[in-house]
């Protein structure tokens, strides 16, 4: 039952959220790539969102339901899974909203670049069991 209460506290987060990556993401359409408004793809984003929003709740029922604890599951993860994942494409839309999306595409290749791996990975173990 505690699940429950927890799972309610955070879907106003949720679907905050989702409204605020619905309205960031229309506004940077229209006045950052000029794209005008339609009708169309607004609903379709609408119907995504309700869509996603739906199946996290399902989720999160279905691992109250079902003890995922073991794998590390449980209602109040996938919810705040959700929440993160909206948050983010929120972010990305306002940070391209206030122009600064070039400067953080810069700092995250340089970042990329710094770290991924360098050179060719070898098998460690080669041999007649490796």
């Amino acid at each position: 039952m505690e699940a429950v209460k927890e799972v309610a506290q955070s879907l106003p987060i949720l679907f905050a959220c989702m409204v605020g990556n619905i309205a960031a993401g229309t506004l940077a359409s229209m006045t950052i790539d000029k794209f005008k408004f339609n009708a169309v793809r607004f609903f379709d984003g609408v119907a995504r969102a309700a869509v996603a929003g739906a199946g996290l709740l399902v989720l999160a029922y279905a691992s109250q339901k079902i003890d995922l604890s073991a794998i590390g599951w449980s209602a109040t993860t996938i919810v705040s899974t959700g929440i993160i994942l909206y948050a983010t494409k929120m972010t990305k839309n306002l940070l391209k909203l206030v122009g600064l999306s070039e400067q953080v595409n810069s700092v995250s290749g340089v970042v990329n670049a710094v770290m991924t791996p360098k050179g060719n990975l070898e098998p460690v173990n080669e041999g007649p069991l490796g």
